[in-house]
């Protein structure tokens, strides 16, 4: 007796086992499918890293001058151009200092 040669080429075949092949070969199919797909697809655009900007360069303010007018008891009474911030015993030692008849308590 000879045996039955089924759809698929093989001896025995049933209609399960082509349906199976069939649904085989078009998973398969479909993978590859989505493979070329996915790998055609056009690259991200590349990320660019901007540095933050560099601030401006600030000017060193120049002291502003002012006139102190100096009397009293003072070596030499006067009027002195100092810049503006000065401490008053500075500008006192410009003055030579104290009188000698006068003392300074601070």
């Amino acid at each position: 007796m000879a045996q039955e040669v089924g759809p698929g080429g093989r001896a025995g075949g049933s209609r399960w086992e082509a349906a199976r092949e069939a649904v085989v070969l078009a998973a398969t199919l479909a993978s590859f499918l989505a493979s070329v797909w996915l790998l055609r697809r056009p690259a991200p655009a590349p990320i660019r890293i901007i540095p933050p900007p560099t601030p401006a360069p600030t000017l060193t303010p120049t002291p502003k001058w002012i006139q102190v007018y100096l009397t009293g008891a003072v070596q030499a009474p006067g009027v002195y151009t100092v810049p503006q911030g000065l401490r008053i015993w500075t500008l006192l030692e410009q003055a030579g200092g104290p009188c000698r008849r006068r003392t300074w308590s601070g």
